[in-house]
């Protein structure tokens, strides 16, 4: 048997074994990269001094701090939320009233139950604080699904009084998790608090038709802690599409096969889009599982039109093609984890 022979029939074995290779070392970094996300945060204002002096100064400040005490319902895929925790208001009472502060509300967020607010001395301060349970959303994108991480924010405002007549104030220090949170599939790997002003425009232009209301900012940053959504998804089309590139070293005898085992592949994948689609967020924009299926998908659908049109062995140019699909399979997964998130934005 001629070495080239030898190399045809285990040629499509190495290919096979490289792409597989690659493609996991290709996912290792994604999987163990730092923090990033492509969440757009809430159009928060931030107080600058001289914004400050447009609202006049010297104006009266609250302290906001929230513990999260658990997630009742967590679901980062449907984009649904509900949290249970503490929100306290640290004020001067010869300055504001505890009539105003509890008027406090949740962006894009429903208070589904709050506790009778409880009053603590705090030298010629007041602690008011209330036991809450929220349902929320957050804003999220989904472009990186399943390797993505995202940020959920969780904003607290209050329409009743203005920037500058009440200041939010908050630290980090002021934005606790319960070390007995859980959300399955996902880890917490830091929280973080902003402050300022939300903005509602009634009339695009005419600034006197604006309303301003203080708001506080808490964000957590989730990260994947498990890679089934990931292996599930791309496990599955990566077995298909190394079958697909497979067909291409069939021995002449086999090839009336060919059609029947494009056509079974082409099924398959058809068929496991529905798995795909009932693990992925609702959307009308592509994502990296997407790209994958629709790439697997065209291979696939390709070969079963060479089969019908090609019925002879070849060897020379099949070797070639493998070899110029297994790349052009890596360049996009290397596109999609490494390019695509800096074109829609990363933090």
């Amino acid at each position: 048997m001629s070495i080239f022979k030898k190399l045809y029939r285990h040629a499509n074995i190495v290919m096979a074994a490289i792409t597989i290779v690659l493609f996991f070392i290709i996912l290792y970094y994604p999987l163990n990269k730092i923090f990033f996300s492509s969440d757009q945060p809430p159009n928060l204002q931030f107080l600058t001094p001289k914004k400050s002096g447009a609202f006049g100064g010297n104006i009266p400040k609250v302290k906001v701090s929230l513990y999260v005490n658990d997630f009742p319902e967590f679901n980062m895929t449907d984009n649904k939320f509900v949290f249970e925790g503490t929100l306290s208001f640290e004020f001067n009472p010869e300055l504001i009233s505890i009539s105003t502060l509890e008027k406090f509300s949740f962006e894009q967020g429903t208070i589904l139950s709050k506790s009778s607010p409880t009053i603590r001395l705090l030298g010629n301060n007041l602690l008011i604080y209330y036991d809450v349970r929220v349902q929320l959303s957050s804003p999220m994108d989904y472009h990186l699904f399943p390797i993505d991480d995202h940020q959920l924010f969780i904003v607290i405002d209050n329409k009743s009084v203005s920037p500058n007549s009440v200041e939010f104030v908050s630290s980090n220090e002021n934005f606790i998790l319960s070390k007995s949170v859980f959300v399955g599939g996902w880890k917490s790997i830091g929280n973080f608090v902003e402050t300022g002003y939300m903005q509602t425009i009634l009339e695009k232009g005419n600034d006197s038709k604006k309303i301003d209301y203080p708001a506080v900012m808490f964000s957590i940053n989730f990260v994947r802690s498990g890679m089934r959504p990931i292996f599930i998804i791309f496990i599955p089309l990566l077995i298909l599409f190394i079958l697909s590139t497979f067909l291409l070293f069939w021995e002449k005898e086999h090839m009336s096969n060919r059609i029947v085992i494009c056509s079974s592949i082409i099924a398959a994948l058809l068929t496991y889009r529905f798995v795909i689609e009932s693990m992925s967020p609702q959307v009308g924009y592509f994502m990296i599982s997407d790209y994958i299926f629709l790439f697997v998908l065209t291979v696939s659908t390709g070969f079963f039109v060479i089969s019908i049109l090609f019925k002879g062995g070849h060897t020379g140019w099949s070797i070639l093609l493998a070899a110029l699909l297994d790349i052009a399979f890596l360049a996009l997964w290397i596109y999609l984890l490494f390019y695509m998130p800096l074109t829609i934005g990363t933090t």
